[in-house]
Protein backbone atom coordinates (compact mmCIF):
# COMPACT_ATOMS: atom_id res chain seq x y z
CA UNK A 1 0.00 0.00 0.00
CA UNK A 2 1.57 3.18 -0.98
CA UNK A 3 1.26 5.14 2.04
CA UNK A 4 0.71 8.68 0.07
CA UNK A 5 -2.20 7.60 -1.05
CA UNK A 6 -4.03 5.26 0.85
CA UNK A 7 -4.46 4.23 4.83
CA UNK A 8 -5.38 0.78 5.97
CA UNK A 9 -8.72 0.45 8.04
CA UNK A 10 -9.11 -3.32 9.45
CA UNK A 11 -12.56 -4.84 9.00
CA UNK A 12 -14.86 -4.92 12.32
CA UNK A 13 -17.82 -6.19 10.78
CA UNK A 14 -17.63 -9.48 8.28
CA UNK A 15 -20.56 -11.70 6.88
CA UNK A 16 -19.19 -15.51 6.57
CA UNK A 17 -21.52 -18.42 5.54
CA UNK A 18 -24.48 -16.51 7.23
CA UNK A 19 -22.90 -15.67 10.49
CA UNK A 20 -22.05 -11.91 11.38
CA UNK A 21 -18.92 -11.37 12.87
CA UNK A 22 -18.42 -8.05 14.87
CA UNK A 23 -15.36 -7.89 16.25
CA UNK A 24 -15.81 -4.72 18.01
CA UNK A 25 -19.00 -6.39 19.84
CA UNK A 26 -16.82 -9.28 20.67
CA UNK A 27 -19.69 -11.72 19.17
CA UNK A 28 -20.97 -13.59 16.01
CA UNK A 29 -24.84 -13.85 15.09
CA UNK A 30 -27.13 -14.68 12.92
CA UNK A 31 -27.47 -12.48 9.91
CA UNK A 32 -31.03 -11.11 9.59
CA UNK A 33 -31.85 -13.68 6.64
CA UNK A 34 -30.46 -16.58 9.04
CA UNK A 35 -32.83 -15.50 11.78
CA UNK A 36 -35.76 -15.01 9.07
CA UNK A 37 -35.23 -18.07 7.82
CA UNK A 38 -35.35 -20.25 11.23
CA UNK A 39 -38.65 -18.57 12.26
CA UNK A 40 -40.23 -19.44 9.31
CA UNK A 41 -39.59 -22.93 9.11
CA UNK A 42 -40.21 -23.32 12.72
CA UNK A 43 -43.45 -21.71 12.43
CA UNK A 44 -44.54 -23.64 9.20
CA UNK A 45 -43.97 -26.73 11.21
CA UNK A 46 -45.83 -25.48 14.41
CA UNK A 47 -48.80 -24.74 12.08
CA UNK A 48 -48.28 -28.19 10.01
CA UNK A 49 -48.74 -30.20 14.19
CA UNK A 50 -51.63 -27.49 15.25
CA UNK A 51 -53.19 -28.78 12.53
CA UNK A 52 -52.52 -32.48 11.89
CA UNK A 53 -52.92 -33.42 15.95
CA UNK A 54 -49.31 -33.20 16.32
CA UNK A 55 -48.28 -35.15 13.36
CA UNK A 56 -45.87 -33.48 11.04
CA UNK A 57 -43.61 -34.99 8.17
CA UNK A 58 -40.20 -36.47 9.37
CA UNK A 59 -38.52 -35.18 6.04
CA UNK A 60 -39.80 -31.85 6.83
CA UNK A 61 -39.15 -31.97 10.31
CA UNK A 62 -35.46 -32.87 9.93
CA UNK A 63 -35.26 -29.68 7.45
CA UNK A 64 -36.16 -27.63 10.40
CA UNK A 65 -33.81 -29.58 12.91
CA UNK A 66 -31.05 -28.77 10.51
CA UNK A 67 -31.85 -25.46 10.35
CA UNK A 68 -32.14 -24.68 14.04
CA UNK A 69 -28.85 -26.66 14.63
CA UNK A 70 -26.66 -24.97 11.93
CA UNK A 71 -26.69 -21.85 13.99
CA UNK A 72 -25.26 -23.53 17.05
CA UNK A 73 -22.17 -21.47 16.20
CA UNK A 74 -23.57 -17.90 17.43
CA UNK A 75 -26.47 -19.60 19.72
CA UNK A 76 -25.03 -20.88 22.96
CA UNK A 77 -28.13 -22.92 24.05
CA UNK A 78 -29.19 -24.71 20.36
CA UNK A 79 -28.13 -28.28 21.71
CA UNK A 80 -30.32 -27.33 24.77
CA UNK A 81 -33.64 -26.20 22.83
CA UNK A 82 -33.19 -28.87 20.19
CA UNK A 83 -32.58 -32.09 22.02
CA UNK A 84 -36.39 -32.79 22.24
CA UNK A 85 -36.48 -32.06 18.19
CA UNK A 86 -34.19 -34.69 17.11
CA UNK A 87 -35.39 -37.52 19.95
CA UNK A 88 -38.58 -36.53 18.20
CA UNK A 89 -37.39 -37.75 14.79
CA UNK A 90 -37.19 -41.21 15.03
CA UNK A 91 -40.30 -42.12 16.09
CA UNK A 92 -41.65 -42.40 12.49
CA UNK A 93 -40.61 -43.59 9.72
CA UNK A 94 -37.65 -41.77 7.23
CA UNK A 95 -40.60 -40.81 4.54
CA UNK A 96 -43.47 -41.26 6.49
CA UNK A 97 -45.02 -38.80 9.68
CA UNK A 98 -43.50 -38.33 13.19
CA UNK A 99 -45.53 -37.14 16.53
CA UNK A 100 -44.12 -34.72 18.29
CA UNK A 101 -43.70 -34.46 22.28
CA UNK A 102 -44.91 -31.45 23.98
CA UNK A 103 -41.38 -30.51 25.14
CA UNK A 104 -40.77 -30.11 21.04
CA UNK A 105 -43.45 -28.22 20.92
CA UNK A 106 -42.51 -25.96 23.62
CA UNK A 107 -39.44 -26.03 22.43
CA UNK A 108 -40.22 -24.95 18.51
CA UNK A 109 -42.01 -22.04 20.35
CA UNK A 110 -38.90 -21.16 21.69
CA UNK A 111 -37.50 -21.03 18.05
CA UNK A 112 -40.38 -19.38 16.32
CA UNK A 113 -39.38 -16.36 19.19
CA UNK A 114 -35.85 -16.22 18.78
CA UNK A 115 -33.95 -13.32 18.69
CA UNK A 116 -36.28 -10.41 19.03
CA UNK A 117 -34.41 -9.77 22.18
CA UNK A 118 -31.04 -10.31 20.84
CA UNK A 119 -28.74 -13.29 20.79
CA UNK A 120 -24.73 -13.73 20.12
CA UNK A 121 -21.94 -15.86 21.48
CA UNK A 122 -18.58 -13.95 22.79
CA UNK A 123 -15.61 -14.58 19.70
CA UNK A 124 -13.06 -14.36 22.86
CA UNK A 125 -14.00 -14.72 26.35
CA UNK A 126 -14.05 -11.68 28.39
CA UNK A 127 -11.97 -12.17 32.16
CA UNK A 128 -14.82 -13.15 34.40
CA UNK A 129 -16.34 -10.31 36.64
CA UNK A 130 -17.13 -12.88 39.91
CA UNK A 131 -16.39 -15.70 41.25
CA UNK A 132 -19.06 -17.96 42.45
CA UNK A 133 -18.36 -21.21 44.67
CA UNK A 134 -20.99 -23.58 45.14
CA UNK A 135 -21.88 -26.83 47.06
CA UNK A 136 -24.23 -29.17 47.58
CA UNK A 137 -25.58 -31.67 50.19
CA UNK A 138 -28.60 -34.26 50.67
CA UNK A 139 -29.79 -31.50 52.68
CA UNK A 140 -29.26 -28.22 51.43
CA UNK A 141 -27.17 -25.88 48.81
CA UNK A 142 -25.19 -23.17 49.13
CA UNK A 143 -23.05 -20.52 47.52
CA UNK A 144 -20.29 -17.58 48.00
CA UNK A 145 -19.97 -14.61 45.71
CA UNK A 146 -16.83 -12.95 45.50
CA UNK A 147 -15.77 -14.70 48.43
CA UNK A 148 -17.61 -12.20 50.80
CA UNK A 149 -21.52 -12.84 49.64
CA UNK A 150 -22.80 -16.02 50.55
CA UNK A 151 -26.32 -17.38 49.37
CA UNK A 152 -28.20 -20.63 50.83
CA UNK A 153 -30.67 -22.84 51.14
CA UNK A 154 -32.25 -26.53 52.13
CA UNK A 155 -33.69 -29.07 49.93
CA UNK A 156 -37.34 -29.73 50.36
CA UNK A 157 -38.25 -33.20 51.00
CA UNK A 158 -38.79 -34.03 46.92
CA UNK A 159 -35.85 -32.60 46.29
CA UNK A 160 -33.79 -34.23 48.77
CA UNK A 161 -34.29 -37.77 47.04
CA UNK A 162 -32.40 -36.11 43.55
CA UNK A 163 -29.43 -37.64 42.49
CA UNK A 164 -26.03 -36.18 43.57
CA UNK A 165 -25.39 -34.60 40.66
CA UNK A 166 -29.08 -33.04 40.28
CA UNK A 167 -28.34 -31.26 43.47
CA UNK A 168 -24.67 -30.18 42.30
CA UNK A 169 -26.51 -28.30 38.78
CA UNK A 170 -28.93 -27.02 41.49
CA UNK A 171 -27.17 -25.56 43.50
CA UNK A 172 -25.07 -23.94 40.74
CA UNK A 173 -28.85 -22.69 39.53
CA UNK A 174 -29.63 -21.44 43.11
CA UNK A 175 -26.46 -19.41 43.95
CA UNK A 176 -27.02 -17.69 40.46
CA UNK A 177 -30.77 -16.54 41.53
CA UNK A 178 -29.42 -15.57 44.81
CA UNK A 179 -26.60 -13.19 43.74
CA UNK A 180 -28.64 -12.09 40.40
CA UNK A 181 -29.14 -8.40 41.73
CA UNK A 182 -25.28 -8.26 42.51
CA UNK A 183 -24.72 -9.03 38.42
CA UNK A 184 -24.50 -6.75 35.83
CA UNK A 185 -26.02 -8.24 32.81
CA UNK A 186 -23.88 -9.37 30.65
CA UNK A 187 -20.68 -10.64 33.22
CA UNK A 188 -19.04 -13.30 33.35
CA UNK A 189 -18.98 -15.62 35.90
CA UNK A 190 -16.24 -18.53 37.45
CA UNK A 191 -18.26 -20.80 38.87
CA UNK A 192 -16.67 -23.38 41.36
CA UNK A 193 -17.52 -26.62 42.24
CA UNK A 194 -16.08 -29.89 43.56
CA UNK A 195 -18.23 -32.12 40.74
CA UNK A 196 -16.85 -31.99 37.74
CA UNK A 197 -20.32 -33.39 35.94
CA UNK A 198 -22.21 -30.31 37.32
CA UNK A 199 -19.48 -27.87 35.79
CA UNK A 200 -19.39 -29.75 32.51
CA UNK A 201 -23.33 -29.92 32.29
CA UNK A 202 -23.09 -26.18 33.27
CA UNK A 203 -20.64 -25.32 30.59
CA UNK A 204 -22.14 -27.90 27.65
CA UNK A 205 -25.81 -26.53 28.75
CA UNK A 206 -27.53 -30.15 27.67
CA UNK A 207 -27.32 -33.50 29.53
CA UNK A 208 -28.51 -36.60 27.87
CA UNK A 209 -30.46 -36.87 31.49
CA UNK A 210 -34.02 -34.95 31.48
CA UNK A 211 -33.46 -34.16 35.35
CA UNK A 212 -30.13 -32.81 34.27
CA UNK A 213 -31.51 -30.31 31.77
CA UNK A 214 -34.53 -29.13 34.00
CA UNK A 215 -32.01 -27.74 36.65
CA UNK A 216 -30.70 -25.33 33.74
CA UNK A 217 -32.28 -21.43 33.75
CA UNK A 218 -34.96 -22.05 30.73
CA UNK A 219 -36.09 -18.84 29.55
CA UNK A 220 -40.02 -18.70 30.53
CA UNK A 221 -42.50 -17.02 27.51
CA UNK A 222 -43.22 -14.51 30.03
CA UNK A 223 -39.78 -13.57 30.78
CA UNK A 224 -39.03 -13.19 26.82
CA UNK A 225 -42.08 -10.73 26.20
CA UNK A 226 -41.49 -7.58 26.36
CA UNK A 227 -43.32 -5.56 29.68
CA UNK A 228 -42.53 -2.35 29.37
CA UNK A 229 -45.23 -1.80 26.72
CA UNK A 230 -47.78 -2.50 29.29
CA UNK A 231 -48.65 -0.62 32.82
CA UNK A 232 -51.05 -3.30 33.35
CA UNK A 233 -48.32 -6.16 34.69
CA UNK A 234 -49.11 -8.32 37.43
CA UNK A 235 -46.66 -10.89 39.14
CA UNK A 236 -47.34 -13.76 41.51
CA UNK A 237 -44.17 -15.39 40.50
CA UNK A 238 -42.81 -18.61 42.40
CA UNK A 239 -40.47 -17.86 44.99
CA UNK A 240 -37.21 -18.99 43.40
CA UNK A 241 -37.93 -16.73 40.08
CA UNK A 242 -38.19 -13.80 42.15
CA UNK A 243 -34.57 -12.51 41.42
CA UNK A 244 -35.60 -13.28 37.59
CA UNK A 245 -38.97 -11.26 37.69
CA UNK A 246 -36.95 -8.33 39.25
CA UNK A 247 -34.51 -8.16 36.94
CA UNK A 248 -36.75 -8.82 34.28
CA UNK A 249 -38.30 -5.31 35.78
CA UNK A 250 -36.06 -3.77 35.81
CA UNK A 251 -34.29 -4.54 32.31
CA UNK A 252 -37.50 -3.73 30.53
CA UNK A 253 -37.89 -0.03 32.46
CA UNK A 254 -41.54 -1.77 33.23
CA UNK A 255 -44.24 -0.94 36.30
CA UNK A 256 -45.55 -4.13 37.90
CA UNK A 257 -47.31 -4.98 40.91
CA UNK A 258 -45.50 -7.93 42.10
CA UNK A 259 -46.53 -9.82 44.82
CA UNK A 260 -43.60 -11.02 47.48
CA UNK A 261 -42.94 -12.20 50.73
CA UNK A 262 -41.62 -10.20 53.07
CA UNK A 263 -38.20 -11.63 53.14
CA UNK A 264 -35.85 -8.95 54.55
CA UNK A 265 -32.81 -10.46 54.51
CA UNK A 266 -32.40 -11.57 50.66
CA UNK A 267 -30.31 -9.50 48.70
CA UNK A 268 -33.50 -8.45 46.45
CA UNK A 269 -35.44 -6.75 49.58
CA UNK A 270 -33.66 -3.68 50.26
CA UNK A 271 -33.97 -2.63 46.16
CA UNK A 272 -37.13 -3.64 45.75
CA UNK A 273 -38.00 -1.06 49.26
CA UNK A 274 -35.90 1.41 46.87
CA UNK A 275 -37.74 1.09 43.81
CA UNK A 276 -41.11 0.24 44.76
CA UNK A 277 -43.73 3.38 44.38
CA UNK A 278 -46.04 1.93 47.21
CA UNK A 279 -45.72 -1.15 49.11
CA UNK A 280 -48.94 -2.61 50.79
CA UNK A 281 -48.91 -5.04 53.37
CA UNK A 282 -51.15 -8.10 53.33
CA UNK A 283 -52.61 -9.57 56.04
CA UNK A 284 -49.98 -8.08 58.97
CA UNK A 285 -52.70 -7.87 61.75
CA UNK A 286 -54.78 -10.67 62.79
CA UNK A 287 -57.79 -8.28 62.05
CA UNK A 288 -61.05 -8.76 60.53
CA UNK A 289 -61.22 -8.24 56.42
CA UNK A 290 -63.46 -5.34 56.51
CA UNK A 291 -61.23 -3.48 59.54
CA UNK A 292 -60.49 -0.64 57.43
CA UNK A 293 -56.57 1.50 58.21
CA UNK A 294 -57.96 4.47 58.01
CA UNK A 295 -61.94 4.99 59.32
CA UNK A 296 -64.36 6.54 57.20
CA UNK A 297 -65.23 10.28 58.13
CA UNK A 298 -67.69 10.56 60.89
CA UNK A 299 -67.06 7.28 62.61
CA UNK A 300 -65.35 7.16 66.01
CA UNK A 301 -65.29 3.95 66.76
CA UNK A 302 -61.68 3.43 67.95
CA UNK A 303 -59.40 0.92 66.49
CA UNK A 304 -59.13 -2.65 68.45
CA UNK A 305 -55.73 -1.62 70.43
CA UNK A 306 -54.00 -5.38 69.36
CA UNK A 307 -54.43 -4.64 65.69
CA UNK A 308 -52.99 -1.12 66.35
CA UNK A 309 -50.28 -2.44 68.19
CA UNK A 310 -49.58 -5.06 65.81
CA UNK A 311 -49.46 -2.40 62.81
CA UNK A 312 -47.31 -0.63 64.52
CA UNK A 313 -44.69 -3.56 64.93
CA UNK A 314 -44.83 -5.00 61.80
CA UNK A 315 -45.51 -1.87 59.55
CA UNK A 316 -41.94 -1.03 60.31
CA UNK A 317 -40.64 -4.30 59.68
CA UNK A 318 -41.56 -4.48 56.12
CA UNK A 319 -40.64 -1.45 55.59
CA UNK A 320 -36.73 -2.11 57.49
CA UNK A 321 -37.61 0.71 59.63
CA UNK A 322 -35.40 -0.07 63.03
CA UNK A 323 -37.12 0.88 66.41
CA UNK A 324 -34.09 2.33 69.13
CA UNK A 325 -31.67 -0.05 70.25
CA UNK A 326 -33.58 -1.79 73.46
CA UNK A 327 -37.72 -0.41 72.50
CA UNK A 328 -40.10 -2.16 71.22
CA UNK A 329 -43.88 -0.30 69.53
CA UNK A 330 -46.36 -0.66 72.00
CA UNK A 331 -50.29 0.93 72.34
CA UNK A 332 -48.78 3.66 73.86
CA UNK A 333 -46.57 4.78 70.99
CA UNK A 334 -48.61 6.83 69.23
CA UNK A 335 -49.49 8.85 72.71
CA UNK A 336 -45.90 9.57 73.81
CA UNK A 337 -44.83 10.43 70.21
CA UNK A 338 -47.46 12.88 69.81
CA UNK A 339 -47.34 14.57 73.64
CA UNK A 340 -43.55 14.80 72.94
CA UNK A 341 -43.64 16.57 69.90
CA UNK A 342 -46.63 18.84 70.85
CA UNK A 343 -44.72 19.77 74.05
CA UNK A 344 -41.32 20.53 72.27
CA UNK A 345 -43.36 23.03 70.22
CA UNK A 346 -44.82 24.67 73.58
CA UNK A 347 -48.43 22.79 73.31
CA UNK A 348 -49.82 23.55 76.81
CA UNK A 349 -49.89 20.51 79.29
CA UNK A 350 -53.62 20.57 79.32
CA UNK A 351 -54.07 20.84 75.39
CA UNK A 352 -52.03 17.78 74.92
CA UNK A 353 -54.35 15.79 77.90
CA UNK A 354 -57.12 16.56 75.70
CA UNK A 355 -55.42 15.57 72.40
CA UNK A 356 -53.92 12.59 73.32
CA UNK A 357 -57.32 11.68 75.53
CA UNK A 358 -55.83 11.15 79.35
CA UNK A 359 -58.26 10.26 81.36
CA UNK A 360 -59.86 13.07 83.69
CA UNK A 361 -57.03 15.22 81.66
CA UNK A 362 -54.61 14.88 84.29
CA UNK A 363 -51.65 16.68 83.22
CA UNK A 364 -49.05 15.21 85.64
CA UNK A 365 -49.39 11.60 84.32
CA UNK A 366 -48.73 13.55 80.40
CA UNK A 367 -45.58 14.80 82.01
CA UNK A 368 -44.54 12.26 84.13
CA UNK A 369 -45.42 9.08 81.42
CA UNK A 370 -45.78 10.70 77.87
CA UNK A 371 -43.28 13.57 77.68
CA UNK A 372 -39.81 13.47 76.95
CA UNK A 373 -38.42 16.87 78.16
CA UNK A 374 -35.28 16.60 76.35
CA UNK A 375 -36.39 16.46 72.75
CA UNK A 376 -35.46 19.38 70.11
CA UNK A 377 -38.54 21.03 68.51
CA UNK A 378 -38.61 20.21 64.37
CA UNK A 379 -40.52 21.01 61.20
CA UNK A 380 -42.52 17.98 61.43
CA UNK A 381 -43.80 18.46 65.14
CA UNK A 382 -44.75 22.05 63.92
CA UNK A 383 -46.55 21.16 60.84
CA UNK A 384 -48.46 18.35 62.84
CA UNK A 385 -49.11 20.86 65.70
CA UNK A 386 -48.91 24.17 65.16
CA UNK A 387 -52.50 24.22 64.86
CA UNK A 388 -53.60 23.76 68.54
CA UNK A 389 -50.49 26.73 69.72
CA UNK A 390 -52.17 29.31 71.46
CA UNK A 391 -49.92 32.51 72.20
CA UNK A 392 -51.44 34.22 75.01
CA UNK A 393 -49.83 37.68 75.75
Amino acid sequence: MCPTKGRREGTQQLTLLGFMIHTTANAARLSDSRVAKLRGAVTAALCAAGRNWRWVGCKAFRSVAGIIVSGSLAIPETRLFARSIYDDQTTGPPDGDCRLSHQSLRDLRYWANFGRHGHGRLIWAAPAAHNLHTDASGYGWGGVLDGHTPVRGHFTTETEAWHINVTEVAAIRYSLEGVSLLITRGDRIRVVSDFRVALHVTNALISRSPALCNEHLLPDDELNQDWGKSNKNWVNPPFKRIPLVLDKIKTDRATATVTLPVWRAHLWWAPVLAAADEVTAMHLAGATPDQPLLTPLGDTTPIPTEVEVTWMREGPYVLSILTPAGCIYSGHSLRSCAATNARAIGLELDAIATLIGTRNKDTSTVTAVYVDALTAPDAAAREMFDRYLVIRR
